[in-house]
């Protein structure tokens, strides 16, 4: 029984381990996935990057504007 006792620790500690290691590899493989194209067309990835973030200044003034009340709107102060 005791025996029993003692293995069953291991085989989950064992299972967690190999979930880990798995884990480890995905993620080590995802950078890849990303660099490879923004090294093959940095311009494209730039302006990607640049539109995307003009779109979300424009998306951030929209929002703001919409939840101010009309009187602060006017003063610039």
């Amino acid at each position: 029984m005791r025996k029993q006792a003692r293995e069953k620790p291991a085989g989950i500690s064992g299972r967690a381990a190999t979930m880990t290691v798995r884990a480890t590899r995905a993620l080590g493989q995802q950078p890849k996935t990303i660099s490879t194209p923004v090294e093959r067309m940095p311009a494209r990835t730039a302006s990607t990057l640049g539109v995307v973030g003009i779109l979300g200044f424009l998306l951030g003034v929209l929002v703001g504007r919409m939840t101010t009340d009309d009187d602060i709107r006017r003063r610039w102060h």
